[in-house]
């Protein structure tokens, strides 16, 4: 943790991905109730895919607070 008490913001470990996957599909199915369509569970082997490949050309950023993931963003230029 940084010593101001907040979380770490990191590139993404392939170690990740999993912490990761789980944080997204959370994340859709709890947005199923304000009208999302997006299905979590389902696309969890898709979105690990896409995790994986994110990670890998450095486009996924982690939140880690004491060493767990607390969060993430992926993006592209």
């Amino acid at each position: 943790m940084s010593e101001s008490g907040s979380a770490d913001i990191t590139p993404a470990s392939t170690g990740q991905v999993d912490a990761v996957v789980d944080l997204w599909v959370a994340l859709a199915v709890g947005q199923r109730r304000y009208g999302s369509r997006l299905r979590g569970a389902e696309n969890r082997a898709e979105i690990r895919e896409a995790i994986v490949q994110r990670t890998v050309t450095d486009d996924l950023l982690v939140a880690l607070l004491d060493g767990d993931v607390v969060g993430f963003v992926m993006y592209t230029i």
